[in-house]
């Protein structure tokens, strides 16, 4: 195992549409590790389904990984 230090940063709230559904009040959080040489990775967060958008740049703030919600089957 590695030690790891990450720093977690709330930035604010957005709403999205994301699956064919419009989500207010989504909570967008940065997290950046200390000895990370790639850039931030940023994640959003929606009530009642969790983590519906992540995103992870490299040190030039180029978009390198990216997953979201696509489909939305049953309400929660």
């Amino acid at each position: 195992t590695v030690p790891m230090q990450v720093t977690f940063t709330f930035e604010g709230f957005e709403t999205l549409t994301l699956g064919g559904k419009a989500f207010t009040d989504v909570c967008r959080v940065k997290a950046l590790a200390a000895s990370q040489e790639d850039g931030p990775s940023t994640f959003w967060f929606a009530k009642g389904f969790g983590a519906i958008r992540f995103q992870h740049t490299n040190s030039a703030g180029t978009v390198v990984e990216e997953s979201h919600l696509e489909t939305i089957t049953a309400p929660p």
